[in-house]
């Protein structure tokens, strides 16, 4: 599972998204915001950093935020999977 603040920290990088990939990732995002929940801490004290990650079950999830990556990767920012084997795209 990823936080709602991991998708705003592309806020940044979506600057220099423009035309139909600028819509797409904002489309993209308010599905996330909409149907992701955010956590509310990692283990130890709420608020702190961690990693998160999808269930295996999340399909609908895992795939939009594959056709995330594509976006941002089209447009020079590099995305990279930790932990798990990589799916072809």
């Amino acid at each position: 599972m990823l936080s709602r603040e991991s998708f705003s920290s592309t806020g940044v990088e979506r600057q220099n998204i423009t035309g139909s990939d600028a819509d797409e990732l904002n489309e993209l995002r308010a599905w996330f915001s909409e149907n992701l929940e955010k956590p509310t801490s990692f283990g130890r004290d709420t608020l702190r950093l961690g990693v998160s990650w999808f269930k295996t079950d999340s399909t609908g999830h895992i795939s939009r935020i594959w056709e995330m990556v594509q976006i941002l990767e089209r447009n020079g920012i590099y995305v990279n999977l930790l932990g798990a084997q990589a799916r072809a795209i």
